[in-house]
């Protein structure tokens, strides 16, 4: 079972992979990307870096293999700029990350984003 699912790890994360720049794309949510069809770009969404830093952490820590740990780097960068618009999404001042990448600049905080200041 683990070697099946780091099998799909392994097929997403270079399905995942800019092939001009080495840099993490998520698969775009209009339109997303249907067998035998193109990769939908954008509109690129936090959750699904989120989720491939997560999932690429776990198969380092269950494999001991460095490649993994570098793959959750690219997908983490990808909130600080190292994407298709070389624009961060994650706001230091805040605390807050944008809602996704347009084609043409990143979404707008949302409220619900924001963390608390006391």
């Amino acid at each position: 079972m683990v070697a099946a699912g780091l099998e799909s790890l392994d097929w997403l994360a270079e399905t995942q992979r800019c092939t001009t720049n080495g840099h993490f794309v998520p698969i775009g949510s209009q339109g997303f990307y249907r067998q035998g069809g193109e990769k939908a770009r954008f509109d690129q969404q936090p959750l699904e870096a989120a989720g491939a830093v997560s999932a690429c952490l776990h198969a380092y820590r269950i494999t001991g293999d460095s490649r993994w740990r570098k793959q959750a780097w690219s997908a983490f960068n990808w909130f600080l700029g190292d994407n298709d618009l070389q624009l961060a999404l994650y706001d230091s001042v805040t605390g807050g990350c944008r809602d996704g990448l347009h084609p043409s600049a990143p979404m707008k905080i949302r409220e619900r984003n924001r963390r608390c200041r006391s």
